[in-house]
């Protein structure tokens, strides 16, 4: 399956990015990722997390 159709939890998307849930729901909250509801969950687009991270500067950059 391709990233730009998997879903994760928060829990999943905390462990594999180093993220706090605070940090996560802050993210979401401020539009930076796309996320799903199903039921009481909620299931974060990786692809999106992604973006975020390939749209950060690089440390030392000028």
């Amino acid at each position: 399956m391709n990233n730009h159709n998997r879903y994760a939890s928060i829990k999943k998307i905390g462990e594999d990015f180093g993220m706090s849930r605070s940090t996560i729901y802050r993210a979401l909250h401020a539009g930076r990722f796309k996320a799903v509801k199903c039921g009481r969950l909620t299931r974060i687009c990786v692809a999106s997390v992604e973006q975020y991270f390939a749209s950060l500067p690089a440390v030392g950059a000028a």
